[in-house]
């Protein structure tokens, strides 16, 4: 599946901008540069830079190595791109979180692709 464009993840009622803005914050929050946060997360500063800026849409893999670098739970960053967040439930996160924990790298990928495509056919 090619990676998505912000052009599009902002016609499915994503916004990459909230996502990068909270990233910054995050690491700005740990006294972290951007240089510091892209080693630790094993990605290109410049790649960085363009997440943060709402200019790329990152896959799973990437946010997944982002959160790792900042002690976060995936899910939890990936909900800032979402402006409706609180369509979940407090009770449904913990279930969510607590099966994507359980998958593998491909089977996020997967169940991202497959969530994304859900949202995309009621749009």
């Amino acid at each position: 599946m090619p990676k998505a464009t912000v052009k599009k993840t902002r016609a499915g009622g994503y916004e990459p901008e909230l996502l990068g803005a909270e990233i910054k914050r995050m690491r700005e929050a740990r006294v972290l540069s951007q240089s510091g946060l892209a080693s630790m997360a094993g990605i290109a500063k410049q790649g960085l830079s363009n997440i943060e800026a709402g200019v790329v849409v990152p896959s799973i893999s990437t946010l997944q190595q982002i959160a790792e670098a900042l002690h976060i739970d995936l899910l939890k960053l990936i909900a800032f791109g979402q402006p409706n967040r609180s369509d979940v439930g407090p009770a449904e996160l913990p279930k969510i979180e607590r099966l994507v924990s359980l998958m593998t790298p491909k089977q996020r990928k997967l169940a991202i692709d497959l969530l994304t495509a859900v949202v995309n056919q009621g749009h």
